[in-house]
């Protein structure tokens, strides 16, 4: 082979290095990387970043960071790896922007740097601006129309909220405006709703309020302002419910068409556009990133990798000299240093640490504080605290801070640091969330903490990282701040590339989609598997799936083939409802993809109870269960997966269960075992020593009252008396931390020796007795004084008695409610359950008898039910209205009757139905017929009285009712008729009068509002079932098919559904009338009725003495027919 050269037309080696060059040169100005499409990068114009592409932090098209910022150094020591980030240069101003001096600020502006708080105040306020009555008041806080608007602000946790509460408050106290805080098991009521403004809340809670309708729900109706704090959050596991409560909001915005605006604050976000994308905002207007060279103390980060076998000695060893090496350094160069550590006995074992270093190296003398002008001030300051180590460490220039001190030993150490009369303090990350205390340093020793929710130590999360370091450097005093972080070099490059943003931000949501979907689905915003498909295009998992396929198992050309992942949500929407349907948590209709909840998937979404635990429940859960049963079930709740059996806890479990009163299945040696002792040890008041086991119990405790909850609504659900009495005794014990056999007084903080005496010396008494007895008395039965006494007494009076008075008539073994209709010798009436009694009252031969089932008709008419556990309100309602829609789309081109309460609903309820038609039906027609238009209805709008009845028939929907004036009466249903309206809504009063039919009919709710007396009293009465007779017959049409919708409250389902398919019951109205007492008194008067045989014999032919043999106990009744009317007899003559 010849080769290359000039002689064979090759290039020669300075040739081929010259086009090389040239080539270089033409492509130096071109970006690295070009697969993506060449289009023009958008500008943003509120994006702020001096590091975009000369210091190193160049974005991929995922997110991710190719290097670390400019002037890193990674340095090798002995013991440890170091690497520094250097402080962000501040950005230069653009051409059309100049420093503004602070003599030119506002006033009020003047001396506040603003950060991610004043960020949200400014959202904030412009709300406040928006709902201002216009005038010229002087007071401004008079104009604020309070009860127009809510404010949520989602805090990522309960020690900030409380922050962000408290200071919220105190902002915006000078206008009248309330601010609470919202969680944890905490409750608002009505009034407290009403009245606040702002409420601050975590991400978990506020899910769980938007999935009420009522209550705490109604809430989310009003408002128009959302701020996610830390919104990086849905890097965790904990940004599924983000994603949730997001895309719920967005829904909500889209069905109500109100605008509630969102905001979301992080003070670290790599893929910013992603997120902006997310939650909806303009790119354009919405975003504003600002890079750390914003900050108003430059910081300087230092990662420190600790060598050693992760949680060995030696690795605790070097750990320990490291952070002494730090701090020593910096109290030399005259700074104040924080050191934080992850457990409460932490703080005072690395101050004793550090001061045993100091002395033996020689170098105590620096962190003394002896020279500060305040120091004997504080020195007699401390003396009066009872905290030993405080005390010894001050001297010395050590202070400790962790949330199991006394609030004034905390506010002292606060105080002294804030001072300089300390030099190092060792604390826990609750100083940094709820207490706004600078240091030029903070080192955090160690990254391993103890999460009680997984069961294990875990890494420190970049949340807690990130807070604490934005305690390094103090605003005013000091030019520049420097953040350590200690941790083991294996998670070394973790740190790094979590603080500094290497990684994009990406969804967690697939892990908690099935409960998610499950809520949904029982709040009933989710309908069927379009919905769902559409519903999983609002979430950060959408988002992500687009921009990196291949991390969520989406292969590249699914993509391509599909841009918007139509199909991937559908299977995984899919794969979810089998889950739940598995589980029986909803109903699935495969013909028409659509869904409904059951009372498990209800009862699991109100109470936050995962799929997989609902799973163990259908398993073990049976109708009768002992306390031993319920715990044992409830131990193996998936909520319990992550506890843990360790050897060293051993000792004290078996501790724990040797004190338990119920037996523990398979003991402490596997991890239900665990949960079931922790949690009786807890209803014991029993105190654990073990640190872990102290974080455990917390954790188990609050998670047993809330599914043992969550299992006596299942119970009552399927009508298991015995166990739900047992369920309602543990739950209490739970809550009050009390067994149902111990002494009730216990709920108290009595003596113990009032304790002790009362079970050895009145055990057999009742709470009822002790509060019937005098105070000289009980002291005598319990063996103790008068004051004793008198302490018992006044506890037992605190508890409330109630009388109850009841008169039971039954139908049948668990029915008791009748609706009779008795007619003499011919009689037409519904579907009766039993008409042997009423034909042979009449005297009607069997053979003359003709009784038919509800079912025996000429046509077939479906009904269908669905319940619903939200008191009737105006939420209940708009919850219905959906469902209705729903119904009225599952019949094309039939005409619909919708059965509401009251006419005062009438048109609120149009309202929500004319909305979900247009959103669904993407027509401005609402429910129209096919060709009929709203202009074709003009001349019949002309015609009406009531102009304002034109605004619903031009969408479809008429109304009728007496409210209404008759030719406009008339005119409804003749445009109904003649198919010109499709949808006609109608009172239950007007039920009876109503003359048409429809092929579809909804009944909207079986409850009405009475006004009792003169109306001032209030009475929510349920619908008599033969007004729902009626109302079912008119989907009754000869020849022609029918649809029956029931929408209930959920206890009331059985007892309808019974009827409408078995016929109504059956008995006697007489007993007690004043007809009867009337008929008597007439009787006697005229001389007719000479004797008691005489009024007897009268009686005994009417249906009541008929029904006083077949069922004596509705009637109060025993013995003969003739006995029970001589009974009837005697109470007639007593009230006259």
């Amino acid at each position: 082979m010849e080769p290359l050269g000039h002689t064979a037309g090759g290039l020669a080696p300075e040739d081929a290095r010259r086009r090389m060059e040239e080539a270089f040169r033409a492509t130096a100005s071109r970006p690295l990387f070009t697969a993506e499409a060449r289009a023009a990068q958008e500008v943003l114009p509120h994006v702020y970043s001096s590091t975009s592409m000369t210091q190193g932090t160049v974005l991929s098209q995922f997110g991710s960071r190719y290097m670390l910022p400019l002037g890193t150094t990674r340095t090798m020591h002995e013991t440890f790896e170091e690497v520094v980030i250097p402080p962000s240069k501040p950005i230069p101003p653009r051409h059309t922007e100049r420093l503004i001096s602070v003599a030119e600020l506002d006033p009020l502006a003047k001396g506040s740097f603003p950060g991610k708080t004043d960020v949200a105040m400014l959202t904030i306020l412009r709300v406040l601006d928006q709902h201002r009555t216009a005038g010229a008041s002087q007071n401004l806080a008079a104009t604020i129309r309070r009860d127009e608007f809510k404010i949520i602000y989602v805090a990522p946790m309960k020690a900030l909220a409380s922050e962000i509460t408290r200071k919220l408050g105190k902002r915006l106290q000078w206008l009248g405006i309330r601010v609470r805080e919202l969680t944890g098991d905490m409750q608002l009521t009505k009034a407290e709703i009403a009245e606040t403004q702002i409420i601050v809340t975590t991400p978990e809670k506020w899910d769980i309020v938007t999935r009420k309708p009522t209550g705490e729900g109604e809430i989310a109706s009003t408002v128009k302002l959302l701020i996610i704090d830390e919104v990086h959050l849905l890097n965790e596991d904990r940004g599924a419910v983000i994603e949730t409560i997001v895309a719920r909001t967005l829904r909500q915005v889209e069905y109500s068409q109100s605008v509630i605006r969102i905001v979301g604050l992080s003070a670290t976000l790599p893929n910013y556009i992603d997120v902006a994308d997310f939650l909806s905002v303009s790119r354009q207007t919405g975003l504003f990133y600002f890079d750390s060279s914003f900050r108003p103390v430059p910081l300087e980060q230092h990662f420190l990798g600790v060598k050693g076998k992760p949680n060995s000695p030696q690795s605790k060893k070097n750990l320990d000299r490291v952070t002494y090496d730090k701090v020593m350094e910096l109290v030399q160069q005259g700074h104040q240093v924080m050191v934080f550590v992850h457990a409460r006995k932490e703080t005072v074992k690395t101050a004793l640490g550090l001061r045993e270093a100091a002395l033996a190296e020689g170098t105590l003398e620096d962190f003394s504080c002896q020279d500060h002008p305040q120091f004997q001030f504080f020195r007699r300051d401390i003396g009066t605290s009872r905290n030993k180590e405080m005390r010894q460490l001050f001297d010395d220039g050590f202070g400790i801070h962790h949330a199991g001190m006394l609030r004034s030993d905390r506010n002292m150490m606060e105080r002294m640091f804030e001072a300089r009369s300390i030099k190092v303090l060792c604390c826990t990350a609750t100083l940094a969330w709820g207490v706004n205390l600078p240091a030029h340093a903070v080192i955090i020793k160690g990254t391993q903490v103890y999460d009680s929710s997984k069961g294990a130590f875990v890494d420190l999360s970049v949340l807690d990282v990130l807070q604490v370091f934005g305690r390094a450097g103090r605003p005013g005093l000091e030019t520049s701040g420097e953040g350590y972080i200690a941790t083991t070099d294996d998670k070394l490059d973790h740190y790094l590339e979590a603080v500094t943003s290497q990684n994009p931000i990406e969804s967690k949501f697939e892990k908690g989609m099935v409960d998610s979907l499950n809520a949904e689905i029982s709040l009933g915003t989710v309908a069927n598997v379009g919905e769902g498909v559409q519903w999983l295009g609002y979430t950060y998992l959408n988002v992500r799936m687009r921009k990196n396929p291949l991390v969520y198992g989406v292969p590249r050309g699914e993509l391509a083939d599909d841009p918007h992942l139509g199909k991937r949500r559908r299977d995984l929407t899919m794969a979810a409802v089998r889950k739940l349907e598995a589980a029986r948590m909803i109903n699935f209709d495969r013909q028409n993809e659509a869904f409904s909840v059951t009372d498990l998937g209800r009862i699991a979404a109100k109470y936050y109870i995962r799929h997989s635990s609902i799973e163990i429940f259908n398993k073990e859960f049976r109708p009768r269960m002992t306390e031993a049963d319920v715990l044992g079930m409830l131990s193996m709740s998936t909520e319990f997966d992550q506890i843990q059996v360790r050897e060293s806890e051993g000792k004290e479990l078996d501790l724990i269960m040797e004190q338990a009163p119920c037996a523990v299945k398979g003991g402490p040696n596997n991890a239900h075992g665990k949960v079931n002792i922790l949690l009786q040890g807890f209803i014991s008041r029993y105190q654990p020593e073990d640190f872990a086991l102290v974080s455990d119990t917390g954790y188990v405790a609050q998670n047993a009252g809330r599914i043992v909850r969550a299992l006596l609504e299942i119970a009552i659900s399927r009508k298991w008396a015995n166990v739900s009495t047992v369920l309602m005794g543990m739950s209490k014990a739970i809550e009050k931390r009390l067994w149902p056999f111990d002494q009730p007084l216990r709920q108290f903080e009595l003596k113990q020796d009032i304790f002790y005496n009362l079970e050895r010396w009145a055990d057999d008494y009742s709470v009822v007795d002790l509060a019937s007895m005098t105070a000289k008395d009980l002291g005598d039965l319990v063996h103790l004084n008068e004051r004793h006494g008198k302490a018992i007494l006044d506890a037992a009076k605190q508890f409330p008695t109630v009388e109850i008075s009841y008169n039971l008539r039954p139908l049948g073994p668990d029915v008791l409610k009748i609706a009779t209709q008795p007619t003499r010798f011919v009689g037409f009436a519904n579907s009766v359950n039993d008409p042997a009694d009423l034909a042979a009252w009449l005297d009607v031969e069997p053979f003359s008898l003709y009784s038919f089932r509800p079912s025996d008709r000429d046509s077939s008419l479906a009904v269908t039910a669905q319940t619903f556990t939200i008191p009737q309100s105006a939420a209940l309602f708009k919850a219905m209205a959906k469902p209705a829609h729903a119904a009225i789309r599952s019949v094309p081109e039939e005409p619909a009757i919708v059965f509401i309460p009251s006419r005062g609903q009438c048109r609120s309820i149009a309202l929500d139905l004319i909305t979900y038609c247009t959103l669904e039906m993407t027509t401005e027609n609402g429910y129209l017929p096919h060709g009929v238009t709203p202009e074709s209805l003009e001349p019949y709008v002309r015609h009406l009285q009531d102009p304002s009845l034109g605004d619903y028939i031009v969408k479809g929907v008429g109304f009728f009712h007496e409210g209404i004036s008759k030719p406009d009466r008339t005119l409804m249903l003749q445009l109904y008729v003649e198919g010109n309206i499709r949808v006609l809504l109608v009172p239950r009063d007007a039920c009876w009068s109503l003359p048409i039919r429809a092929g579809v009919v909804i009944v909207m709710g079986t409850q009405y509002i009475h006004l009792a007396g003169d109306g001032a009293e209030r009475q929510v009465r349920d619908y008599a079932l033969d007004e729902l007779v009626r109302m079912q017959g008119r989907a009754v049409r000869h020849g022609k098919a029918g649809h029956f919708f029931l929408f209930c409250q959920a206890e009331d389902k059985d007892t309808y559904m019974r009827f409408l398919e078995e016929g109504l019951p059956l008995e006697s109205k007489l007993l007690g009338s004043e007809e009867l007492r009337r008929w008597y008194k007439d009787q006697r008067q005229n001389g007719i009725i000479r004797s008691r045989q005489e009024a007897v014999q009268a009686l005994s032919f009417t249906f009541l003495a008929r029904r006083l043999v077949t069922n004596p106990a509705y009637y109060d009744s025993s013995g003969s027919r003739n006995e029970g009317l001589s009974r009837i007899i005697d109470a007639l003559e007593d009230s006259e």
